[in-house]
């Protein structure tokens, strides 16, 4: 049964590393190090199968440039491929989040079409 909570970047570190490497292949590790660095500014949840990271996603909540209300970006999401659904609910976890915190939208590209979940 999986379950999910906010990163604790000390004690995920390695598992994240190993996580986003997987899909990331060209990238070395200090590419990554400093991707997941980034990612230590924003609010971040994991899915875990027992202990086993399985998921994780990342959002930036900040002010949209131009209308000026809040909304949350997902900065990242990575699954391994056998936890088919996992995105979704990681999605929804942040989709929620975004909503309690006065966002309005929550954007999610996906190579070549961008997703904008509106909460009104």
């Amino acid at each position: 049964m999986q379950h999910y909570r906010f990163v604790d970047w000390e004690k995920d570190w390695e598992d994240l590393v190993l996580l986003v490497s997987e899909y990331e292949k060209d990238a070395v590790r200090e590419l990554v190090e400093t991707y997941l660095k980034t990612c230590k500014r924003f609010t971040s949840w994991v899915a875990l199968d027992g202990e086993r990271i399985v998921g994780s996603i990342c959002i930036a909540v900040h002010r949209h440039a131009f209308r000026g209300d809040r909304v949350a970006t997902k900065v990242a999401i990575y699954v391994r491929p056998e936890y088919k659904g996992t995105g979704r609910k990681l999605i929804s976890i942040a989709k929620d989040y975004a909503r309690a915190q006065g966002c309005t939208h929550l954007y999610i590209d996906r190579e070549p079409i961008k997703c904008v979940l509106n909460f009104s």
